[in-house]
């Protein structure tokens, strides 16, 4: 059975990729996704699928802190 995990691929090397990645398309270079699954070992949806994991929390609205115990 083939080795899923890359143990190589730190969480630094993970930030960093996926900071590359969050650049829109239009500046980010041409095939980097492909140079970036290339370098670390990994797949390109892999990537893709990190990208998404880090851009969902900046994405929605933050939520106020409430009051804590029971409604009035």
């Amino acid at each position: 059975m083939a080795a899923y995990r890359v143990p190589e691929f730190t969480l630094e090397q993970r930030t960093e990729a996926v900071l590359q990645m969050l650049v829109s398309w239009p500046d980010r270079p041409w095939g980097l996704v492909s140079e970036l699954a290339r370098l670390y070992g990994i797949s390109r949806a892999r990537l893709y699928e990190l990208r998404k994991g880090a851009w969902r929390p900046s994405s929605q609205p933050c939520k106020l802190a409430r009051p804590v115990g029971r409604r009035r």
